[in-house]
């Protein structure tokens, strides 16, 4: 379902050109996958687009959690971060749960272990290139 190709629906013009969303198959179940640069421009369509493939907690795809790996993105801004904490909210509100992963070293880990959010925002290490059961 990979959608970095120029004029990727609910971003706005431009956005299609920062960030990519797609979904694939993990060891535990299908994984959102973010590439590319979130930030004021296109982080809220970015969320969006992420509540939308993950469904209702009825249709939910991966049971009680929702699986981001975010080991693609080149840049992440106060917005991008903004929008996380967002879906995390919302998603704890619908009885479900967000769960971020990323290998340590990438921009986003390292911008989320700066701003201390790494852990309220359940950020796991995907060091070893695989996705942790988010069980």
């Amino acid at each position: 379902m990979g959608q970095d190709q120029p004029g990727t629906p609910g971003l706005p013009p431009g956005g299609e050109d920062l960030a990519a969303v797609d979904v694939v198959d993990g060891s535990a179940g299908p994984v959102i996958r973010l590439a590319g640069e979130i930030d004021m421009s296109n982080a809220d369509a970015v969320r969006q687009q992420i509540v939308e493939l993950a469904g209702t907690p009825e249709g939910a795809r991966t049971g009680s959690a929702v699986v981001v790996d975010l080991s693609g993105l080149r840049f992440i801004d106060s917005s991008a971060i903004s929008a996380l904490v967002q879906l995390s909210s919302g998603l704890t509100d619908a009885g479900r749960r967000l769960v971020l992963v990323a290998a340590p070293d990438c921009v986003a880990a390292r911008t989320l272990r700066l701003v201390g959010l790494d852990r309220a925002l359940n950020l796991q290490d995907t060091s070893e290139g695989s996705v942790p059961d988010p069980s």
